[in-house]
């Protein structure tokens, strides 16, 4: 009877201590097998290189082929480009990658698309300015339809977001709620703001064209299209990394930094 009663106590040391599901998620989080290497540091890697090559190009292509930024449209596509392609996709996935704790990282993610709304407004009250003041005809083309679309809704998603998730008065479940709503427009907000920018560089390229009498078989041709690359480039990793992360495995990797 006595071997008996010690048998359990014998069997529970025995037993290797098993890791809990919270450890387990979190080491699947930050190593992936598969991969071969830290998944976060990755999305990291890739997102700031595509952000850094598609600036390099598209200040590249305003000052070697427009004199810079000496005329208010030539601020445009720079704008446009840094302010609504790159710091938007920055500030989409400030909120997965900064190692912050939630708060940080719901801050960093308002601050950061703030800081694209701006540069955005700047960037279209230039292109406007300078038509006003040649007396160009402008909001025809798909391109201008396309972006001030983008831009209103991005000020209203901007705006919406601001009073969902940082008012004090929304309950959490008003706020987890909008959460998947405010994801996707966010997600399909910047898509657009891809595909708007993508008409933006091709409806230049033929006014330089037709109107500067440029090769189109020309050093101007090759690095436009590669703006428009390197646009799409970004705009994927953007994308791949927003959406591939796994969102449960991410919460439980930031929750000892909480």
């Amino acid at each position: 009877m006595a071997s008996e009663a010690q048998q359990p106590l014998v069997s529970s040391h025995a037993q290797p201590a098993m890791a809990s599901p919270h450890v387990q998620q979190s080491r699947q989080q930050w190593w992936k097998p598969e991969l071969g290497f830290p998944f976060p540091s990755a999305s990291v890697l890739a997102c700031h290189a595509s952000a850094l090559l598609l600036a390099g190009i598209i200040i590249y292509w305003v000052v070697e082929f427009y004199g810079g930024v000496t005329r208010e449209i030539h601020w445009h596509p720079l704008l446009m480009t840094i302010g609504f392609i790159i710091v938007f996709g920055q500030g989409i996935l400030a909120y997965r990658l900064l190692p912050f704790s939630r708060p940080a990282r719901k801050i960093a993610h308002l601050v950061i698309n703030g800081v694209a709304l701006v540069l955005a407004l700047v960037g279209v009250t230039a292109v406007f300015k300078f038509y006003q003041i040649d007396s160009v005809q402008h909001l025809y083309s798909l391109h201008s339809w396309c972006g001030s679309v983008v831009l209103v809704l991005f000020a209203c998603q901007w705006i919406a977001g601001f009073y969902t998730f940082f008012y004090p008065t929304n309950t959490y479940t008003a706020r987890e709620t909008a959460k998947p709503w405010h994801t996707f427009m966010g997600i399909f907000l910047f898509c657009l703001a891809l595909a708007t920018a993508s008409q933006g560089i091709a409806e230049k390229m033929a006014n330089t064209f037709n109107n500067e009498g440029v090769s189109k078989r020309s050093l101007y041709s090759v690095v436009a299209n590669l703006v428009g690359l390197a646009i799409f480039t970004y705009g994927g990793v953007v994308i791949w990394t927003a959406t591939v992360v796994d969102k449960a495995q991410e919460d439980v990797a930031y929750r000892i930094l909480e």
